[in-house]
């Protein structure tokens, strides 16, 4: 759903916050000054919160306009780059933690973030459907990667189809498959993962700061991967364990979560709430409706306000920013 300011409860969500630059090619980042925009426009239109809060504002169906931001993965261009940014405006901003970051473990998503930095996604799809003939001839039959037809039209929307279909397939195919090849091509580029790693999330110093800034931290699982692909005591761990590792940190109980993803299921809510967590936030692009479930929260995405903003510019004749 396209975002309008006549909305009153809504959440948007920031994954890399920076620069464009050559050798990341394959990060696509909301630019500093493209976030400054929007941070000062959804000021101006919105009171800014804490997520929970927007929650329970549309469940009560109040009058007042909210708006809260979070930044999934724990990202270092975050504390970097968008926090002075929310200091500048006194606006909260709400950091989604993986938990294994700390121990120089690099989720598969930036991996792959690193390789399409590195190599086309046309080259990276066919050395991927060479190593399953290769390594996987059985899986190969029913799993080689399409360049010309989109394997989801849920996600990845902003890519073109063989880096949609890369991704999709590195999220979904047997973690033995993807990680053998991830293996076998940072192997290839000279890549060491606990370097990337320190480059790219930030540190429990950092976390700390954040928190003793007044900003509210999250978790975001342990490893990053889709929750909906995993057996119920690997989702235990996933939850409980990120959970502990954050609240072990910040000394206070960590009560809000979001699905690596966009992954939920209600099947998840019983070991949400076993484990004290109150809201999970999904990556569902609308805003907070009076009957969402507190473990189903949608949040836009920043493309979402950009594309708005970009409609509304006054300097192309299209109209004010400003909600009628």
């Amino acid at each position: 759903m396209a975002f309008s300011p006549g909305h009153k409860h809504i959440i948007v969500n920031y994954h890399y916050v920076g620069e464009p630059r050559k050798d990341r090619g394959g990060f696509h980042p909301c630019s500093i000054k493209e976030f400054e925009k929007q941070v000062a426009y959804l000021n101006r239109e919105f009171t800014m919160t804490s997520p929970d809060k927007v929650f329970e504002a549309a469940k009560k169906e109040s009058p007042e306009k909210l708006c809260a931001l979070t930044f999934d993965d724990g990202l270092k261009d975050n504390f970097v780059n968008a926090v002075p940014i929310l200091e500048k405006y006194d606006v909260p901003g709400t950091f989604f933690i993986i938990a294994d970051t700390f121990s120089g473990f690099l989720p598969a998503t930036h991996k792959m973030h690193w390789l399409l930095s590195l190599k086309s996604a046309e080259d990276l799809v066919d050395s991927y459907n060479l190593f399953l003939k290769t390594s996987f001839p059985r899986v190969a039959e029913i799993s080689l990667i399409s360049k010309t037809e989109r394997l989801s039209r849920e996600r990845k929307l902003y890519d073109d189809v063989p880096t949609a279909n890369l991704k999709e397939t590195m999220n979904r195919a047997s973690r033995n498959i993807r990680d053998a090849y991830m293996r076998m091509l940072f192997k290839e580029l000279a890549l060491d993962e606990r370097t990337l790693t320190r480059e790219l999330f930030m540190g429990k110093n950092e976390i700390e700061k954040l928190h003793a800034m007044g900003h509210y931290i999250g978790s975001h699982g342990c490893s990053h991967e889709a929750l909906d692909t995993m057996d119920d005591t690997l989702i235990k761990k996933e939850i409980f364990v990120s959970k502990k590792i954050l609240e072990d940190m910040l000394n206070e109980e960590a009560t809000i979560f979001a699905y690596p993803h966009s992954a939920p299921s209600m099947s998840l809510q019983t070991i949400l709430e076993e484990s004290g967590t109150h809201y999970a936030f999904t990556t569902e692009r609308r805003e907070v409706r009076k009957d969402d479930s507190q473990y189903m929260v949608p949040r836009y995405d920043t493309n979402d306000i950009r594309d708005f903003l970009t409609r509304s510019d006054p300097a192309k004749g299209r109209g004010s920013l400003r909600a009628a």
